[in-house]
């Protein structure tokens, strides 16, 4: 038996990470108001000495002012402190962390604790405080008279007591009438008399109270399963085998919106193609990781998802601690009117009849909603799209076995000079060997031909230049009978000399004299072998008569020419009896020989031979021999001999001219086996000479053109190219996209609705509850307890509910209640504070920006009154934020970025933060140049004397000059909103307070600084602007120099660990313009000093405002070289009078050429784009041919596109056409309206019409049987042919109505539905 215990199970990674959240979550300080309340120093507002009947007015539930509620001026001015601080406090929290905090809190219970004793609010009424008026002379309160019994209270009954007590019970005991909270608190009491020292004083006071954590350590500790089914939440714990799960195994591609049916895309609002991709993998079921720099459209792209969700009957909750963050997508979602299916509980979880009635008007709207008629528009779209797709893919697809696109073909010929064109063409076989590769090594063979002098005018010096000689191998051969023939002449020369004075014959001077000696000793020497030498004396003519047949003989007789042979005979030195013909030959050859002889003897003395003669002529032959092998690879022409040793000589000494000869030549044929000869003649009759650059453009456009009219002979599109067509299909695409995008936001609502009926139809119980809490008054059910029993019903109702994270646990149930769980602005959210939120769902999607505001405790202060740090600076930056946790969890293809920034007007508005953000991290962003050039960030320096009365937080000066901004801007600009944003809460306070002190003596501004408008006005420290956007920013950064005139060095929060991500959420919050003010400059900062990133970041801030952004635009990265087409353009449209800046912008995709205005060269009135690489990285149609064109004129722009293909077959037709539209934009540069979307965008949204289908006749019955079942069918076919979604018992019961039945039993109710079911079923539903 072994000895060692049985090992424990170890626990689950989720079971590990449930403890260490759960300690991160529980607060055991003492500090949470609502388990051990005390009074605050401004945050707390006692209403004992209030006015009672102004207090009677204020619980039931109607607005009463602290000037009612506090008559006396002293009581007064005291409550407006204390209500300022209050509220602040209250708007602080609902904004940035999405929880109602203001409450006015009936009765305190307490009893007794060992080291503390608890002092509790029992009853808590939601409460409302807005100011009177912009000055804040004044504040009204409101109550919401429904309260909610504390749940901390009842938390620490139960824990500590086993107390378990029902809220609704004891809010049962509340009497009806004037406000009495006296029974509750005694039925309290009673249930707690077993509980040491329990009582309740019947205390009123208005303050702030926060404990939000105690839910989620609930969910957290309690529900062990959930959690553990999550693998989601076991990934986030650190578990391996989850991980895997995480991964998408289908991918979505970037151009999937070019291939999608109209019917199955559901966008409801413009998405370019990262924004698509990222819908799209969301509705593909990835989990997915968004990251979204300032103005990219994140806000867009989740309402786009949210409704892609909804329209496929899929349900999100959608989560944010900022209400900035849920109001920017409510607000574009109410742009195209579908608000209404995402139910809001950011900060208004209380409000149950707000809730009831907006349950019940989506009830009563779903049965009205119908689908849009839109198979034109989508046919429309279709075409479109496949046009502008097509031609893309024509445009810039690669050949192979070229690897060129027609884009390029048509670029690179477009910068050949018409003095480089040729008529050389490749075809067939040859051309499609004629790949990259090797097109390159016949283009280099052609320049280095260049460079070898074969197409000079005239021959180059070198001895070897007419050589033939065909490669290397035979060079060598060349020049080593070069070297042989060289050397071998002189000594030959000389012994042929001195033989001829031996001889007595003339010193032959020429090659072709010593040639022919050669030859006549050698044949003397050959005849004295065979004749004695007395023979040259003899008569040889007769010796050749004599021996001669036939008629050659003459006339000599018989016996005479007997006597001539033997005397022929008798000379005869060879062995052997000669015969005639021997006798003949040798007479004819010795006769020939003294001929010779006689002429170029010098001593008259006949033929004769000396001993050297054989070594001098086997000298001479050797060096002939040499040399007539020689010119079978050279012409040699010189006849001299005393001109023909230098020759040689040449020859043999220029090994490097012989080279060059024999790799020319070898070049050479190796083109010609290319068929490539009339290439090389051309350029050799055009004299191209050593130009590398003309021969090698020339056999560029043999090469480009012989592929180009290859590929235009082969595929449909480009040979069937015409550019009006092509821009035809871009107005097509614009008009029929748009108007697709417009119905899409009815086709979800259509079948949102659809959706909803059947979900109703399916759950009866859930219906009938929800529409009993939609009909109730009063006494409405929390929403917790809604979702528990009818989860599916709300869902349906509502397919998105949005809240902060810290309230999921609160209102609803430890449940999956939805598909897929959105988070926005996740770089601020702690993953214990998501864990909630991950719990009640199947799939996340988690956005933000990581280079912004990371997880702070900046807003988790009990109260006003704790202790901060005076400039604001936020605690917590080394916590991992969700956004953190889920991109390194996540596969890198499900960690998205999006790109293109449309906020700013101006690209200098976000140029600072992409060149020192987001480039640097390899997210560089597309930003669009704005038409105005314009100034649009400022810097406003505060100078003067030093400030005694300015804290180290806030200059006075500096107060005073903001101030001055704002009023102005309110006057100047009231329809351009503003917001201010500081360093620190000192200086905010302090800027707030002066503005409120001059809005006293300016009433008239007042309307500006309204907080219901749209965008209201905003006086923030850097912590709370996040998400928050206007058209105007002020920063403000407070700080002051010393006494002494000296920096101080003290900036707040930029000091801290990501210091530098903070200013960047500053100075990213404007549209239009940015004005930076600070009492000094970024020359007044030492860079030795700084020692903080953010520090570093802010000096650099300051010198980029002070040039008015200039600074950077002259630091950007060197726009990219045109290409040959660009230049065409850039030259043609130039010389045609169009002033063209290239290039223009800042950014990463820049405007191909903006025009000028002819008079003002600062002034930008017209945008030309090509259809080149900027185009070609868009992935999508949408992307290149309308939303790019379309933001491009809602900054400004006029836009003209030119078709590549259109500018190589038509130039000056293309050119007429560039000139008129800039002529245009020239008349009209008084301005476009700024906001111009596509017109003629016509859509047919119907409502329900009059039934179409006929209604039947009705037997009268008194039974459901005395029906027959075709006319149920029929009848419910012709209720549901208005158009109008019913739930099955609506259309049961409208049935039973028309058939004349006051009562419906289930006889009924089974016969209708059966005949509904058989209605649909034979229908075809749309």
């Amino acid at each position: 038996m072994s000895d060692s215990a049985p090992q424990l199970p170890q626990p689950s990674h989720v079971a590990l990470a449930t403890r260490r959240w759960a300690d991160a979550l529980v607060d055991d300080s003492g500090r949470n108001q609502l388990a051990y309340y005390r009074d605050l120093r401004a945050g707390t507002l006692r209403l004992d000495e209030a006015r009672p009947e102004a207090v009677t007015v204020l619980t039931a539930g109607r607005t009463v002012t602290l000037r009612q509620l506090f008559p006396d001026d002293v009581a007064h001015a005291d409550a407006m402190r204390r209500a300022r601080t209050i509220r602040t406090r209250m708007r602080t929290l609902a904004e940035e962390r999405g929880v109602d905090v203001g409450y006015l809190a009936s009765g305190i219970a307490s009893w007794w604790e060992a080291d503390r004793t608890p002092r509790s609010p029992v009853l808590l009424h939601r409460l409302t405080v807005r100011t009177t008026s912009a000055a804040e002379t004044d504040f009204a309160l409101t109550l919401d008279p429904e309260p909610t019994v504390n749940p901390v209270l009842l938390f620490k009954l139960f824990k500590e007591h086993r107390l378990d007590l029902d809220p609704e019970t004891l809010l049962d005991a509340l009497p009806e009438g004037p406000y009495d909270p006296a029974p509750l608190f005694e039925q309290l009491a009673k249930a707690a008399q077993d509980v040491r020292g329990f009582t309740v004083s019947p205390e009123l006071l208005v303050g702030t109270f926060l404990y939000e954590k105690l839910p989620m350590v609930a969910d957290i500790t309690e529900h062990g399963e959930l959690l553990e089914s999550s693998e989601v939440i076991a990934a986030l714990a650190g578990d391996p085998r989850a991980l895997s799960e995480l991964y998408a195994t289908a991918p979505v591609e970037a151009d999937a919106p070019d291939r999608l049916p109209p019917a199955d895309e559901f966008l409801v609002l413009d998405a370019d193609s990262s924004q698509s991709y990222a819908v799209n993998a969301a509705v593909a079921g990835h989990h997915l990781v968004v990251k979204g720099p300032p103005g990219t459209g994140k806000s867009q792209t989740i309402a786009n998802m949210i409704m892609a969700l909804a329209a496929r009957g899929r349900t999100a909750l959608f989560v944010a601690e900022k209400r900035a963050a849920i109001d920017a997508v409510l607000d574009r979602l109410h742009q195209v009117g579908l608000d209404d299916l995402v139910q809001n509980l950011h900060g208004d979880q209380s409000s149950r009849r707000e809730l009831a009635r907006a349950l019940d008007s989506r009830l009563q709207r779903a049965r009205h909603e119908t689908r849009p008629t839109t198979e034109d528009t989508d046919r429309s779209l279709v075409d479109a799209r496949a046009a502008l797709s097509a031609h893309h893919a024509a445009l810039h697809t690669k050949h192979d076995p070229w690897g060129l696109s027609m884009f390029e073909l048509q670029s690179r010929l477009l910068g050949i000079s018409p003095a480089d064109m040729t008529p050389q063409r490749w075809s067939g076989d040859d051309l499609a060997r004629l790949d990259a590769p090797t097109a390159a090594r016949l283009r280099a063979a052609v320049t280095e031909l260049a460079q070898l002098g074969a197409f000079d005018a005239e021959p180059g010096p070198g001895p070897w230049v007419r050589s033939t000689i065909p490669d290397r191998a035979a060079a060598q051969s060349a020049y080593a009978l070069a070297g042989q023939a060289a050397t071998t002449l002189a000594p030959a020369r000389r012994q042929l000399t001195a033989l001829a004075a031996q001889l007595g014959l003339s010193v032959p001077g020429t090659l072709g004299s010593a040639q022919k000696m050669a030859v006549l000793l050698a044949e003397v020497d050959a005849t004295l072998r065979r004749l004695r030498p007395e023979a040259y004396g003899a008569d040889l003519a007769a010796w050749a008569t004599a021996s001669a047949t036939g008629p050659e003989r003459g006339t000599m007789g018989f016996w005479q020419r007997r006597k001539v042979l033997k005397q022929i005979r008798e000379h005869w030195l060879a062995p052997g009896r000669p015969s005639t013909v021997e006798l003949h030959e040798v007479a004819v050859a010795a006769a020939d020989q003294l001929a010779r002889w006689r002429v170029v003897s010098r001593d008259g003395q006949p033929p004769r031979t000396s001993p050297s003669a054989a070594a001098s002529l086997a000298v001479f032959a050797e060096f002939t021999g040499a040399l007539e092998a020689l010119r079978g690879y050279v012409p040699i022409d010189n006849d001299d001999l005393g001109l023909l040793q230098p020759e040689l000589d040449r020859l043999a000494g220029d090994q490097a001219d012989l080279l060059r000869t024999a790799r020319r030549n070898e070049l050479a044929a190796s083109l010609v086996q290319w068929r490539a000869r009339r290439l090389l003649d051309e350029l050799a009759a055009r004299g191209v000479g050593g130009d590398t650059t003309r021969a090698g453009a020339a056999f560029d456009h043999a090469w480009l053109s012989s592929v180009l009219e290859h590929v235009r002979f082969t595929d449909e599109h480009l040979s069937t190219f015409h550019g009006a067509a092509l821009h035809a299909a871009v107005t097509e695409f614009h008009t029929a996209d748009a108007a697709h995008i417009t119905a899409a936001a009815q086709r979800v609502r259509h079948l949102a609705a659809r959706n909803l009926m059947a979900v109703l139809d399916e759950f009866p119980e859930q219906q009938q509850l929800v529409r009993r809490e939609a009909a109730k008054k009063a006494r409405h059910l929390p929403v917790r307890r809604l979702f528990e029993q009818a989860p599916d019903a709300l869902t349906a109702l509502k397919p998105c509910w949005a809240m902060s994270p810290l309230l999921v646990s609160q209102v609803l149930p430890a449940r999956v209640l939805f598909d897929v769980v959105i988070f926005d602005e996740a770089s601020q959210v702690e993953p214990v504070d998501g864990v909630p939120a991950i719990m009640r769902g199947r799939q996340v999607v988690v956005a933000g920006d990581e280079h912004q505001l990371p997880p702070t405790n900046f807003f988790q202060r009990a109260d006003g009154d704790a202790d901060t740090p005076d400039d604001g600076t936020a605690l917590g930056d080394d916590v991992e934020s969700l956004l953190q946790a889920f991109a390194h969890t996540l596969p890198l293809p499900q960690v998205r970025h999006l790109a293109w920034h449309y906020r700013s007007r101006d690209e200098r508005l976000i140029a600072f933060s992409d060149r020192h953000v987001y480039s640097p991290n390899g997210n560089a962003l597309t930003t669009f140049p704005g038409a105005d050039a314009g100034d649009c960030i400022s810097h406003v320096l505060v100078t003067g004397e030093a400030d005694p009365d300015a804290s180290a937080e806030s200059g006075s000066a500096e107060v005073r000059r903001v101030v001055d901004l704002i009023l102005a801007h309110a006057a100047q600009r009231p329809a351009e909103s503003l917001g201010v944003i500081t360093m620190g809460i000192t200086h905010a306070e302090r800027v707030d307070a002066a503005l409120r002190r001059a809005l006293a003596t300016r009433p008239e501004l007042e309307p500006y600084f309204s907080e219901h408008g749209h965008e209201p006005f905003f006086v923030k420290n850097i912590e709370r602007v996040q998400g928050d956007e206007r058209d105007a920013v002020i920063l403000t950064v407070g700080y002051p120099k010393g006494l002494d005139g000296r920096m101080l060095y003290r900036f707040g929060p930029l000091n801290t660990k990501g210091g530098h991500r903070r200013l960047n959420v500053a100075i990213t919050r404007a549209r239009r313009r940015m004005t930076v003010v600070s009492s000094f400059t970024h020359l007044d900062m030492d860079p030795q000093r700084l020692r903080a990133e953010g520090a570093v970041m802010l000096r650099d801030f300051l010198a980029y405002a002070s040039s008015g952004g200039r600074r950077e635009s002259l630091a950007a990265v060197t726009a990219p070289a045109l290409n040959p087409f660009e230049a065409d353009v850039l030259a043609k449209l130039t010389a045609a009078g169009i002033p063209l800046v290239v290039q223009h912008g800042v950014g990463g995709h820049r405007i191909d050429f903006a025009a000028t205005h002819p008079d003002d060269p600062e002034r930008l009135v017209l945008a030309i784009e090509a259809d080149g690489a900027s185009y070609h990285a868009s992935p999508t149609v949408r992307d290149r041919d309308r939303l790019r064109q379309q933001h491009l004129e809602r900054l400004g722009w006029r836009f003209h596109r030119i078709w590549s293909t259109d500018w190589m077959r038509q130039r000056e037709v293309e050119i007429a056409k560039a000139r008129a539209v800039y002529d245009l934009a020239v008349s009209e540069s008084a301005g476009l309206p700024v906001d111009t979307v596509a017109e003629g965008v016509t859509l047919r949204l119907p409502s329900a019409t009059a039934r179409r289908a006929p209604k039947p006749e009705l037997p009268p019955a008194t039974q459901i049987t005395e029906v027959p079942r075709q006319t149920l069918v029929d009848l419910i076919r012709w209720i549901e042919s208005d158009g109008l979604n019913r739930t099955e018992d609506e259309v049961v019961a409208e049935a039973t109505t028309q058939l004349g039945f006051t009562r419906r039993g289930p006889r009924i109710t089974e016969a209708l539905r059966q005949a509904r079911r058989e209605a649909v079923g034979a229908e075809p539903t749309s």
